[in-house]
């Protein structure tokens, strides 16, 4: 008679219902503990059970040995699952995660030998519509490891989770809603970019240029603007236009300023020409955007101290024309 896939977490319960399945299989299934034969030892003492007949019975005689495999956890870390996509079914999700696992272990069961988490982020009406990942992690004694579990439109990825550093899951942010303006001909790929990092940033923390979404195409040569998510980011999908307006020279020559009097300090002055100037312009600077001139003169001790006249003249690509104070 012969008993095996006894290990050692398998219980006494189970090695004695294996031994009475065993019993049955050969005809001897009238046999009782106690009565017709006696195990001696445990699986988690022993490397070796004896089953053996007891003097009274009239059924079985002779003894038989199990033995006891040792144990090792079974690291389901490098799984692969790749035939998941959108719009599965939660309860099919479910079914070839366990299947995959139960390579490992055939028992293996949800919750008892391993956790699923972030699938109910995916999910609206049991049906996974949304991209993101899932954590899959061994817990109990038979499994060991973890590993995420990407779903996207094209189907699914998996890779081992760091032990040290398990990322939670996420579902990716879609950020076709993201909107961003004020850009133009003028604007720098640099100032470009800043103000899409800016954008994305306050809805997804972490999102990063080159990694998790690209810019297609400049200011200079674009009338539109692509900003896409990359197929290999883990937080966002999608992607979003950005209209480039064609800038024109604002004029400031007909700028009026009455209010600068005599004793007034130079930072007041200038002040009130940034100030007029900013109205046509928003981020106008003094020295790159205009110039003033002859200010200087009209100075005593940091006060305007003398009349007579300052010129105000437009400098760069976002201005034009000046005016004379």
């Amino acid at each position: 008679m012969t008993v095996t896939g006894v290990d050692s977490l398998t219980t006494l319960a189970q090695v004695r219902e294996k031994v009475a399945e065993a019993m049955v299989a050969h005809q001897a299934g009238d046999a009782l503990l106690g009565r017709d034969y006696i195990i001696q030892g445990t699986p988690q003492d022993d490397n070796q059970i004896i089953v053996r007949a007891t003097h009274e019975s009239k059924i079985i005689t002779n003894a038989f040995t199990i033995n006891v495999e040792q144990h090792l956890a079974q690291d389901i870390s490098n799984t692969e699952i790749n035939d998941i996509r959108i719009n599965d079914s939660e309860e099919s999700v479910s079914a070839k995660i366990k299947k995959a696992i139960r390579k490992y272990y055939p028992q293996a069961q949800n919750n008892i030998d391993y956790t699923v988490t972030g699938l109910d982020r995916l999910v609206e009406n049991h049906q996974v519509v949304h991209e993101g990942s899932i954590n899959i992690q061994a817990r109990g004694q038979r499994l060991t490891g973890g590993f995420t579990l990407w779903i996207r439109d094209s189907g699914s990825t998996t890779t081992p989770i760091d032990p040290n550093n398990p990322n939670p899951p996420v579902k990716l942010f879609d950020i076709s809603t993201i909107s961003v303006t004020g850009v133009d001909n003028l604007t720098t790929l640099k100032a470009l970019e800043a103000k899409v990092a800016t954008a994305i940033e306050n809805e997804v923390p972490g999102a990063v240029l080159k990694t998790d979404y690209m810019i297609e195409g400049t200011p200079q040569q674009n009338q539109r603007i692509t900003v896409r998510a990359t197929k290999d980011s883990k937080l966002i999908k999608n992607f979003f236009t950005i209209q480039v307006k064609n800038y024109v020279k604002q004029d400031i020559s007909e700028i009026e300023i009455t209010n600068i009097q005599l004793q007034d300090s130079k930072s007041t002055v200038l002040d009130k020409i940034q100030k007029a100037i900013r109205k046509y312009y928003a981020q106008a600077q003094i020295n790159l955007d205009y110039t003033v001139k002859g200010l200087d003169q009209l100075l005593q001790n940091g006060l305007l101290a003398h009349p007579g006249s300052i010129h105000v003249e437009a400098e760069g690509e976002r201005l034009s024309g000046g005016f004379v104070l």
